[in-house]
């Protein structure tokens, strides 16, 4: 599923790291998708990393053909 470029309509994305137990439930029920990195607990440097590697390899054919 490639989920970032994939929805439809929607005016901006923001990804939302949360802490060590997560968001709070008004967050959750204001989020149209969700996602989870881990099932590990990641420090927001490593989940960031984690996020960006994500993002770039869901559209990494696309920059090797445009090579």
């Amino acid at each position: 599923m490639d989920l970032v470029w994939e929805v439809e309509g929607a005016s901006a994305i923001v990804f939302c790291i949360g802490g060590p137990y997560g968001h709070g439930q008004q967050l959750r029920m204001r989020a149209d998708v969700t996602i989870r990195l881990s099932s590990m607990v990641l420090n927001h440097q490593i989940a960031l990393i984690v996020l960006i590697e994500q993002l770039y390899r869901s559209k990494e054919p696309e920059f090797d053909a445009a090579v």
